[in-house]
């Protein structure tokens, strides 16, 4: 919950005056290129720039069969689940403007521009699927952290 508050806030900022607006997207703004593969021959791909304030922790599928099925949970590290997060690829289908239709597509999405404060959302509908997997982690070795204390980002 407290992740939706803090999501709210920030599109109610960035919505509002011009300057907040700029200066909440530079502090917690993601800028993604997002390419879209559209799964017609009437539709041409399509690129487009989206920011995003805040970054949703993606949880591989087979945590949530390991979950559902009571097995313990492979070692996932953290900066893994934050790679694939910011580095997303999916498959949808969405509505696309130049056929007037939904379409099957290929969405990906790659991040062009880093906020000065990364805000990530690990929390998900499916608790009992994610909060193993946090609690796993970190009884692996006591002594041993975890969420790093900071994480360098490459840029590719």
């Amino acid at each position: 919950r407290a992740g939706m508050f803090v999501r709210f806030l920030l599109e109610q900022f960035s919505s509002t005056d011009s300057s907040l607006k700029i200066s909440c997207r530079g502090i917690f703004g993601t800028e993604f290129t997002v390419r879209n593969k559209w799964q017609s021959p009437k539709a041409k791909d399509t690129t487009s720039t989206k920011t995003s304030l805040v970054i949703d922790l993606g949880y591989p599928n087979d945590l949530f069969k390991a979950a559902a099925t009571n097995k313990e949970l492979q070692y996932i590290p953290f900066e893994k689940l934050l790679a694939n997060a910011l580095n997303l690829t999916s498959k949808n289908r969405l509505w696309c403007e130049q056929v007037k239709e939904y379409i099957p597509v290929t969405q990906t999405r790659a991040p062009q521009r880093y906020p000065k404060s990364l805000l990530v959302n690990c929390a998900h509908d499916n608790r009992s699927a994610y909060l193993p997997l946090w609690r796993q982690q970190v009884c692996k070795d006591p002594n041993q952290r975890y969420l790093p204390i900071a994480i360098k980002i490459n840029k590719n």
